[in-house]
């Protein structure tokens, strides 16, 4: 059996704030729940999809029948409908990504990939949510590489940064609320966050890799689809351009196919390649499903389907996206 997370991302100043401070829209509700309905349109079935997300967080916060609640519930009524997100308000952080991730149960993480060797057959993780970097360690204002001007109230640089040294950049993703500082303490201990201005709200590229190490060595031979859909996700995959790094995690042999939306030192397209990747890939389950009654996937037949979407998408956009498209690294020991 195939399992899905869909993570929605916000930054903690616009989201994770008091109802009367935050902004009016948020970045990546409707996104998740978009990739939730088809995924369940295309005959995934409930129990295999963990979401987390604010959702009735979100809701909460605007007046009923008003501006823009009702589009929100709109646009999220299959979700709504079918109980809301597995993880709202408090719990939309980094710990929980990591847990229901790494199959960590806990009183407030009771949903989770189960861990068990041979119980899932593949797993996708697609994250939504605003991304950046900041230095491995506190520098002086004026030797900071990055310009201080600011492109959105999240993204503190220009649109396009300088090359950065991944030796010495951490890159992250934003969750609008803070995880557990003691809870959290062995999840953070292998990361730079010297520099960083709200670390318990970052979900670094750092961990994503450890988490991926985790996965793997516990089962080698299980597929994982990752999207990383945010500004600088391409900092998520830099460890893969580095021979001694992945031959220090044993990379080259994992069964991984890792996608980001934009280079490390570049902003993110809203909503294209998360839309893009979950038409093609909602379109391609039934088939799947049809082919293999019990509903184990070809990963072979899915990776060539990917192959197949991104060749389109190069040709369609190649000339404003093509620097924009990120690397993916996908080997099967079975094919």
């Amino acid at each position: 059996m195939a399992y899905y997370v869909l993570v929605g991302g916000e930054a903690h100043q616009t989201q994770g704030v008091a109802p009367e401070k935050r902004e009016l829209m948020h970045t990546s509700l409707t996104y998740v729940a978009s990739a939730y309905a088809k995924l369940r349109k295309a005959g995934v079935p409930r129990n295999r999809i963990i979401t987390i997300v604010q959702l009735k967080d979100y809701i909460r916060c605007h007046k009923e029948g008003a501006y823009p609640r009702t589009m929100y519930e709109k646009e999220c009524a299959l979700l709504l409908e079918e109980g809301g997100a597995d993880y709202d308000f408090e719990d939309v952080n980094p710990l929980t990504v990591w847990n229901v991730v790494l199959g960590i149960k806990t009183k407030k993480t009771p949903k989770v990939v189960p861990k068990e060797k041979g119980l899932v057959k593949s797993l996708t993780l697609a994250i939504y949510s605003h991304g950046d970097s900041h230095p491995t360690k506190k520098i002086e204002k004026k030797k900071d590489p990055t310009p201080d001007v600011k492109t959105s109230n999240v993204n503190g640089g220009p649109p396009n940064k300088p090359h950065l040294e991944p030796l010495k950049h951490e890159w992250y993703f934003h969750m609008p609320y803070h995880s557990d500082k003691e809870a959290s303490a062995n999840t953070l201990a292998f990361v730079a966050t010297e520099a960083a201005k709200n670390p318990l709200c970052y979900v670094y590229a750092t961990q994503l890799r450890n988490m991926f190490a985790s996965l793997f060595k516990n089962d080698p031979e299980r597929p994982v689809v990752c999207l990383l859909n945010y500004c600088r996700s391409g900092g998520g995959i830099e460890f893969l351009r580095r021979p001694y790094a992945r031959k220090m995690l044993d990379a080259d042999s994992w069964p991984l196919y890792l996608m980001s939306s934009c280079q490390a030192n570049h902003d993110a397209l809203v909503g294209g390649l998360w839309d893009a990747f979950f038409n093609s890939l909602s379109k391609r389950i039934p088939n799947l499903s049809r082919q293999l009654p019990k509903f184990r996937h070809d990963f072979s037949s899915l990776f060539l389907s990917f192959l197949l979407f991104f060749f389109m998408w190069l040709c369609a956009f190649e000339g404003m996206f093509m620097r924009n498209i990120t690397h993916g690294v996908f080997k099967n020991k079975k094919r």
